[in-house]
């Protein structure tokens, strides 16, 4: 049984056209995958944004925590139902530590 030959022109065709199919199939995985990293960059942005804000938060509270201790009268009378509520917490907390 004889292998039919193939011409040489109709093989450069084929062979075209697979090379085409393979840099169409690479360009839309590099896509998929860009997409995905713009993803993955946003989310660590967003990350970043709220690890900064906590830090504020977390500094300011220590800030504050450092004035009611200096000068607790000061806060009693500013507002004297959130420095109940705080004294009251840090006893809880005192108490059951």
């Amino acid at each position: 049984m004889e292998i039919p030959s193939v011409n040489q022109e109709a093989f450069e065709k084929i062979k075209k056209q697979q090379e085409s199919r393979m840099n169409t199939i690479a360009d839309e995985r590099l896509k998929a995958k860009d997409v995905e990293i713009q993803g993955l960059k946003e989310q660590a942005e967003e990350i970043q944004d709220l690890y900064q804000s906590l830090i504020k938060t977390l500094n300011e509270a220590v800030d504050l925590r450092e004035k009611v201790r200096a000068n607790p009268q000061e806060f009693l009378e500013v507002d004297p139902f959130k420095f109940a509520a705080m004294q009251k917490r840090r006893y809880n907390a005192e108490a059951h530590a």
